[in-house]
């Protein structure tokens, strides 16, 4: 496990082929539980599917849709339909 440990601390990159860092949760996870957005941000299952919960929510309480905004406050890029729906299928 030392041996490990000091392999992916000295070397970046094979860490970022292990583990990503979710910038709204602030955790270290697979890079395999990471969402790519359309605006090229990427946050994790879990951070996304609140995300979403909420939104749907915000939507239903106000009989009316609206674009799903990114979970980066200063990005302007929505996520898309198509991006939602394939997380939820999953």
């Amino acid at each position: 496990v030392k041996a490990l440990a000091k392999c992916l601390g000295d070397n970046e990159k094979l860490r970022l082929q292990m583990l990503t860092f979710c910038e709204i949760c602030c955790r270290w996870l697979r890079t395999e539980d990471m969402w790519p957005l359309t605006c090229s941000h990427l946050c994790c299952e879990i951070c996304l599917g609140r995300h979403l919960t909420v939104e749907a929510e915000k939507m239903l309480n106000n009989a009316k849709r609206h674009a799903i905004p990114c979970l980066f406050p200063d990005c302007a890029t929505p996520i898309s339909a198509t991006t939602a729906a394939g997380f939820c299928k999953q």
